[in-house]
């Protein structure tokens, strides 16, 4: 499991205060965790914070399962700008 995929399940786990054993890629926001859209959107905040990035709105409707947050950071941080010396 990639750095990022483990850090968004400690924040989701901490988030909704969870083991992080129950937090899987599969695990629905809605069905499993029963969020609803402003929950998902403070978790979302939880992220931008925690991984110095910007998540836009178009991508927050996209974001249905722990795995869909993994890869929407992923692709995020990937548009960061990387330092050259």
């Amino acid at each position: 499991m990639s750095e990022t995929a483990e850090r968004t399940r400690q924040i989701i786990a901490e988030y909704l205060d969870v083991d992080p054993a129950e937090v899987t890629g599969e695990s629905s926001f809605a069905e499993d965790f029963d969020l609803d859209s402003l929950a998902k959107m403070e978790l979302v905040i939880a992220f931008e914070e925690a991984f110095s990035i910007e998540v836009g709105d178009d991508a927050l409707d996209s974001i249905l399962t722990v795995q869909d947050a993994i890869s929407v950071i992923e692709a995020a941080r990937s548009e960061l700008p990387t330092l050259t010396t």
